[in-house]
């Protein structure tokens, strides 16, 4: 069941899947044309969909998201947090189970990556990931690109990781 009768999987939705107490949300996170967000969650008790508007709050001294386009959505941890990351810009971070009308939205920027940059005239980009690490009382998020610098004839893996407190945006 889609939601509005609009197509999720045919649009730029980063889709998620949370499990909580025997049933399943899935959530979806819309980017509007006019920049603001969109949760779509469907309830696995309730067979419904609602629709939150989440408040974005950037952190770490970044003032905006760039050119933000989710890659993927991973949930983090059992509380229904969810990680919608940008693989080349960062990591938008949401309770999605939040009972308000408009959770929060927390901004994690990745690492910049200017040896290779994307070309959006070519199809190839190098290869990025992420994963998280999940303790009681820690995150930890692990990052890798593989590096192929211009004009050079090899490649080298670039990793970042980071470490928080599982309570912490």
């Amino acid at each position: 069941q889609q939601p509005n009768s609009m197509r999720l999987v045919n649009e730029c939705y980063a889709v998620g899947l949370v499990s909580h107490g025997g049933g399943y949300h899935v959530a979806a996170l819309a980017i509007q044309e006019n920049g603001e967000f969109l949760f779509y969650i469907f309830s696995s008790e309730t067979r419904a969909w609602t629709i939150k508007k989440p408040v974005l709050s950037l952190a770490g001294g970044a003032t905006d998201l760039g050119d933000y386009m989710p890659d993927k959505a991973i949930a983090v941890g059992d509380g229904g947090v969810m990680a919608f990351v940008d693989l080349w810009n960062g990591i938008l971070f949401c309770n999605v189970l939040d009972s308000g009308e408009h959770a929060e939205l927390c901004y994690l920027r990745l690492p910049s990556a200017e040896l290779c940059r994307p070309d959006m005239n070519y199809r190839l980009q190098p290869p990025r990931d992420i994963a998280f690490d999940m303790s009681s009382d820690t995150i930890r998020i692990r990052f890798v690109e593989v590096v192929c610098p211009s004009f050079s004839p090899g490649w080298r893996a670039s990793t970042w990781t980071t470490t928080t407190t599982a309570t912490s945006p």
